[in-house]
């Protein structure tokens, strides 16, 4: 998950742009399902014949396969998931036995779920030699969740922890968790725990645009610290857009915020539109998102000017005097406004 390594890198580039010294903050509840993908993509299977994908597994492991099925009448197709022995059986054409949860007849969409009970190498088939004539098209998504974390989630929730801590390091706020997981669908939410859904990652990677995953994120992140500071826009998607907008020019890592312009772009705004009369949806037309996204980006500073009066109040007392000692000149920076509060903070205290 590369895009966890930019997030770090612009938070941290924000820390150090503005000298604050590393200090010990309590853990946030960070969670990455150790999962790993399996299938992902379009299959089409010939009349009279099936197709086979084999994976190796560990004992515990939950598989999920999610299907679409189209073509022919009914659009029937036999879906199983066999262990190696059952697998040969399959293929000698004897009497094999799949595992009934993640087996049956699909005629249109469907999930299976189910949990391996030993360590093996298992092949999903996808069947369709009951038809004669027509061949039948499988939308396949499936995955597998590890019992135990992997390598690579350690990996991930080590770098998000990091930049976690970064931003305890701005910010004053009660903590909040953060969930990278499968989800059903392609979404990141908060509530102020923020949930970033496995499906949009991999669709984002697919487009190309695997950094937008980490616009994604400080966008959600915009959500909970407005909302846990009594912000009254917390739920205001463009706000939250701009939010996530100010920290990538603060920490001058442009990219992501225009590969989330860019994935916005793209987006069937026609259909949004539509879709707008029977449901209630409080996002802008993906194309007003992006136009914003670059409408900010150029303004730069005189945005990040906008902002202080949101950031300062809720900044750590050390990273608004290292601000005050900064020896360049922060062009966007109000000092007094700065200065106000860090007196206040000095006579309360008192």
């Amino acid at each position: 998950m590369r895009h966890l390594a930019l997030l770090l890198i612009t938070l941290a580039a924000i820390v150090c742009a503005s000298a604050v010294a590393a200090s010990p903050t309590q853990d946030a509840g960070i969670f990455v399902e150790p999962s790993i993908s399996l299938l992902n993509g379009d299959v089409a299977v010939a009349p009279g014949s099936y197709a086979v994908y084999p994976f190796s597994l560990s004992q515990g492991s939950r598989v999920v396969a999610r299907l679409s099925v189209t073509g022919g009448s009914g659009n029937g197709l036999d879906v199983a998931l066999l262990d190696l022995e059952n697998f040969h059986l399959f293929a000698s054409g004897r009497p094999f036995r799949p595992y009934p949860d993640c087996s049956g007849r699909v005629s249109a969409n469907a999930e299976f779920s189910c949990t391996v009970p030993l360590t093996n190498v298992y092949h999903l088939v996808l069947d369709n030699r009951r038809a004669v004539l027509m061949s039948r098209r499988v939308r396949a998504y499936v995955f597998a969740v590890a019992p135990e974390p992997t390598e690579q989630s350690k990996a991930a929730e080590k770098a998000l922890g990091e930049a976690y801590q970064q931003l305890k390091r701005l910010f004053v706020f009660p903590d909040f968790g953060i969930a990278v997981r499968h989800c059903g669908t392609e979404n990141a939410f908060s509530a102020p725990d923020i949930t970033h859904c496995i499906e949009l990652s991999e669709s984002l990677e697919k487009q190309g645009l695997s950094n937008a995953n980490s616009f994604v994120l400080l966008h959600e992140m915009g959500h909970s610290l407005l909302r846990l500071w009594d912000q009254p826009l917390w739920d205001n998607e463009d706000a939250a857009d701009e939010f996530a907008t100010v920290f990538f020019i603060m920490g001058n890592q442009p990219e992501p915020a225009l590969e989330a312009a860019r994935w916005s772009a793209a987006r069937d705004s026609q259909r949004e539109a539509l879709a707008k009369v029977w449901v209630d949806d409080r996002h802008s037309l993906s194309i007003q998102r992006s136009r914003n996204i670059a409408r900010w980006l150029n303004e730069g500073d005189e945005l990040l000017r906008r902002w202080q009066r949101v950031l300062v109040p809720n900044m750590q007392t050390d990273a608004l005097r290292a601000l005050l000692t900064e020896r360049g000149t922060v062009a966007w920076l109000d000092r007094s406004l700065v200065e106000q509060e860090v007196k206040r903070r000095s006579e309360s205290s008192q």
